[in-house]
């Protein structure tokens, strides 16, 4: 432990080296962050600092077996509730579990000498609103190939009342494991819903997901599982005057849309979905610097969905608004290991207005610019499937409507990348089989 920040910097110049060696372009170190030092009480403290958490306020536990969670394992546990930030500890062949169903839920683990870590985090809400849900899990484990980091967030909201509604969930599993592996899961869920009669109504709904993952393992393998998922429907009846209805169309404070990994700020991002991934397997040659033979294996699934449908059923003025260009899906993926990385990434959005005929309208879709990179070396069998579609529909035949896939892709085995998007039946599609594969589908339509 405390060794990340050498490694992962010197693995990522090999493997930039390799893979510009192979031709397949010029890889980024963005996402490779370093990972923390847990090696002491002072540098959990710092490390603590660096998250926002103060020390003070933390729990600690040392023993064999800690859990800190609603119930306790039973006899020969050492076990404390899970209503503060967490550390835990474990003896050699210890140890640590921690179950969280807080709004903000923090845990740091340490288990030594062939131990175990196990953190999980479950959320529900039901008609709060705003609503923020926040889970930070980190893990340490300098243990032999049987040992384990394994960490499961799932967080979910749920709004069918008042407006505006705002929901915002912020996930972050970092784990550094010496010869065993690391597994991580990331599941997300937004869902809002709106009714309303009478005249002048106003519908606004936004939603935001963080999700992001740091993997780093000696010869073990990583596993890494991100699901984000938003809903928002919106239905007005009985508008005499006028229907406003916008669906995340405000933007966050930050400006990069891959910065997921942001302490400050965190759920202020601009993409409305956001996922960062870092998987790193394999030891290094300080002498030369080179990816040893032995690394692990890595693999990653993604998938984002958001599914928007607004609906104005009387007739009068109507505004319809979903998405805006500087929001919408982002997935950055980095994958280095001498064993195989592979993986998929699924983006697909769908948006739907419909309005009166005789109604006086003004509809616009803007599908918040799916991307998503990755960057994969330095095996040849590596592989990486990205699946991007988009699907507009709406009732005004002046509706402007655009749609903006990027996808880019570099690795030392083969991208495959495939885009589609459909305006009111009309498709353009793109697809890319190739070590590098950089492809943008364009799609617009109305706008008079």
């Amino acid at each position: 432990m405390g060794r990340g920040l050498k490694r992962v910097a010197l693995a990522v110049s090999t493997a930039l080296t390799l893979a510009t060696a192979l031709l397949v372009g010029t890889a980024s170190a963005a996402g490779a962050d370093p990972l923390p030092d847990l090696s002491s009480r002072a540098a959990i403290e710092q490390y603590l600092v660096s998250i926002g958490v103060d020390p003070a306020t933390a729990v600690w536990q040392t023993g064999l077996k800690n859990y800190a969670g609603p119930g306790c394992p039973g006899l020969g546990w050492n076990c404390v509730r899970a209503n503060a930030p967490i550390v835990q500890i474990a003896a050699p062949l210890g140890t640590n579990l921690f179950a969280c169903g807080g709004v903000d839920c923090v845990a740091v683990q340490t288990a030594l000498q062939g131990g175990n870590n196990g953190a999980g985090c479950l959320r529900t809400d039901k008609h709060d609103n705003p609503a923020l849900q926040v889970c930070d899990i980190t893990q340490a484990n300098d243990g032999n190939p049987n040992s384990s980091n394994t960490a499961t967030i799932n967080q979910s909201i749920e709004q069918n009342t008042g407006s505006p509604q705002d929901a915002r969930q912020v996930a972050r599993i970092t784990q550094d494991n010496g010869s065993g592996k690391n597994i991580a899961t990331i599941h997300q869920v937004i869902a809002q819903t709106q009714n309303a009669s009478g005249a002048n109504i106003v519908q606004s709904q936004e939603a935001h997901q963080a999700g992001t993952v740091s993997q780093e393992t000696d010869t073990g393998d990583n596993s890494s599982n991100i699901d984000q998922r938003q809903k928002q429907t919106q239905r007005a009846s009985a508008a005499g005057t006028s229907t406003m209805q916008s669906q995340n169309t405000g933007t966050g404070t930050n400006t990069d849309p891959f910065a997921c990994d942001q302490p400050e700020g965190l759920y202020n991002q601009q993409k409305n979905q956001c996922a960062d991934i870092t998987q790193v397997s394999g030891l290094v040659d300080l002498v030369g610097p080179v990816l040893l033979p032995g690394g692990g294996n890595n693999s990653s699934s993604l998938n984002h969905q958001i599914s928007q449908g607004q609906m104005a059923s009387r007739a009068g003025t109507v505004d319809q608004s979903q998405g805006a260009f500087a929001s919408g899906e982002a997935g950055n993926k980095l994958q280095l290991s001498t064993g195989v990385s592979q993986g998929s990434a699924l983006q697909d959005m769908s948006q739907s207005q419909s309005a009166p005929a005789n109604a006086i309208v003004n509809q616009s879709q803007q599908t918040g610019d799916p991307r998503c990179c990755w960057e994969q070396a330095v095996n040849t069998a590596n592989r990486a499937n990205i699946d991007q579609t988009t699907l507009q529909t709406a009732s005004d035949p002046n509706a402007f409507q655009s749609a903006v896939l990027q996808a880019d892709c570099d690795s030392t085995g083969i991208c495959h990348v495939t885009q589609k998007a459909t305006i009111d039946g009309f498709t353009v599609t793109e697809s890319c089989d190739a070590p590098s594969c950089h492809p943008v589908t364009f799609n617009s339509s109305g706008g008079d």
